[in-house]
């Protein structure tokens, strides 16, 4: 029961929109801090999915990451946000950015199963 209940809790944490947050913040304040807090955030669920030892988990939650990011942007673009994050849209970057940190967690991944 209770490592079901950190799978959950670690996709749940996946489910925050991390690439959303970021780029809000990077449009409405021009500060990239939450780009960093993605990167640690991110790092700190993938370290959660390797050691309850889910690759189901990760990719779960980096689905998850993705989707709930895409519909915030939807939802919550403004027309400050047109060009802002040229030559890319705003749903492309999501989409680019949540590309990106799943292949930097399965490499992570990878190398932590050879050991």
């Amino acid at each position: 029961m209770r490592k079901f209940t950190l799978h959950i809790l670690t996709v749940l944490g996946y489910c925050i929109p991390y690439a959303f947050l970021s780029m809000y913040t990077d449009v409405t304040n021009g500060s990239m801090v939450m780009y960093a807090v993605m990167v640690a955030a991110m790092g700190l669920l993938c370290w959660g999915a390797i050691k309850l030892k889910s690759l189901f988990t990760l990719l779960a939650g980096n689905v998850l990451s993705c989707t709930v990011s895409l519909l915030c942007v939807m939802c919550f673009q403004t027309a400050a946000w047109t060009g802002y994050f040229k030559p890319l849209t705003a749903i492309q970057l999501v989409v680019v950015i949540s590309i990106i940190a799943l292949v930097i967690q399965l490499g992570v991944w990878a190398v932590t199963k050879k050991r």
